[in-house]
C-alpha cells in the first residue's frame, strides 16, 4: 500500500480536487483511507467535507502572510516555525512515501522542504 499526504483546504475547489485523488487512490486499491493523511486547517470547508468522505483531517494553522509591517507581523515568524514543526511531525508520523499539493493555496507549511523527508516532489 502507498502511503500519501494530500494537503489543501479553504474552499470546494480546492477540497474537491483532493477527495477526488484520494477516492481514487482507495478505489484503485492503491490506498487505503488510513494510508493517506490529509492535511488542512480548521477554518476551511476540509473540516466537513473530509470526515464525511471517510479520510481524517490532519489540521495546522491557517496562517496568512502579513501585508503590513505591525504587530502581526513581528508574531508571523514564530507561528511560522511553529506551524513547521507541526507539519514535521505530521510527516515523520505518517513515514510517506510521497505527497502532492493540489493548489496554489494548500497549507504552505506542510509544503515547506521536502527533500528533507526524502520524498519526490
Amino acid at each position: 500500500m502507498m502511503r500519501v499526504v494530500l494537503a489543501g483546504g479553504g474552499t470546494a475547489g480546492h477540497v474537491n480536487p483532493l477527495l477526488a485523488v484520494a477516492d481514487e487512490l482507495v478505489r484503485q486499491g492503491s490506498s487505503t483511507p488510513g494510508d493517506i493523511l490529509v492535511i488542512g486547517t480548521k477554518e476551511g470547508l476540509e473540516t466537513r467535507l473530509v470526515p464525511e468522505a471517510g479520510f481524517t483531517l490532519n489540521t495546522i494553522a491557517r496562517l496568512p502572510f502579513p501585508r503590513r509591517i505591525n504587530a502581526q507581523a513581528l508574531l508571523f515568524w514564530p507561528r511560522f516555525v511553529g506551524a513547521v514543526l507541526r507539519s514535521m511531525r505530521l510527516l515523520r508520523s505518517h513515514s510517506l512515501m510521497s505527497w502532492r499539493a493540489l493548489v496554489a493555496m494548500s497549507p504552505r507549511r506542510s509544503m515547506w522542504r521536502p527533500g528533507r523527508f526524502g520524498s519526490p516532489s
